[in-house]
């Protein structure tokens, strides 16, 4: 038996008739909430890493997203080398102090993250458009490449911010906006 509903009904319990096996009979039907999230783009190159800058790059009730933590693409892998290098014979203990002192220092300071549609009320079935706006530690080193997660939900938008000047980073762009 199929049933649809209209996609703006809330959830909540309903009693209805029904026609089941050729038979009238009493029917509860349970709507439950469903948090469809999608993005689109579902990631972000924000190009020009510049202490301090606000990137604002794509215009969901929408949470209010204070600060978000944003890595070096490479901070894992260089502190856990440089850690076995200068500590990988003095044990584990050593060598897992170092790693993460390594990233303790290497790590920017907090993103400023911002919805200009913070605190809106979606209505179920309906979609809006975000702005979304980025705002730069002023600790940054402008030789690395960074990146981070915004959790809105269930969902993940992705982001990197990236210098404009080097020609890797054009390539990865273009391979990223073709994956789209």
């Amino acid at each position: 038996m199929l049933h649809q509903l209209d996609s703006t009904t809330p959830p909540g319990t309903y009693e209805m008739m029904m026609e089941i096996g050729g038979e009238l009979k009493k029917a509860k039907l349970i709507v439950h909430e469903n948090l469809d999230i999608q993005f689109t783009p579902d990631h972000l190159t924000l190009s020009g890493i510049n202490a301090g800058a606000v990137h604002t790059h794509i215009p969901v009730t929408i949470p209010n997203i204070r600060h978000n933590t944003m890595l070096d693409m490479d901070i894992i892998c260089r502190n856990l080398s440089n850690a076995v290098r200068e500590k990988g014979t003095e044990g584990t203990e050593a060598t897992l102090d170092s790693f993460v002192n390594g990233i303790k220092k290497d790590m920017a300071d907090w993103v400023k993250i911002s919805i200009k549609e913070a605190g809106e009320v979606i209505e179920p079935g309906k979609n809006i458009l975000l702005h979304v706006q980025i705002e730069l530690p002023k600790d940054l080193q402008e030789q690395r490449f960074y990146e981070g997660e915004i959790r809105i939900f269930n969902q993940l938008l992705k982001y990197q911010i990236v210098q404009n000047t080097t020609p890797r980073i054009n390539k990865i762009q273009k391979a990223n906006y073709e994956k789209q």
